[in-house]
């Protein structure tokens, strides 16, 4: 499994656990990778409605 899979299905298994709405906030740092792994599409397909940064 590359890296890019096991961060997809870290992130999948965070987001599959919260039930209902969710807030992502994530530094400068991280908004790179995540862009990365998901589209914003896919990511409010994940019921996360707040994406911001630190």
């Amino acid at each position: 499994m590359d890296v890019i899979s096991s961060l997809q299905e870290y992130l999948n298994f965070t987001f599959s656990e919260t039930p209902g709405m969710k807030a992502l906030i994530m530094d400068s740092d991280t908004i790179p990778v995540v862009s990365i792994l998901f589209g914003m599409t896919e990511i409010i397909q994940k019921e996360v409605y707040l994406v911001q940064q630190l």
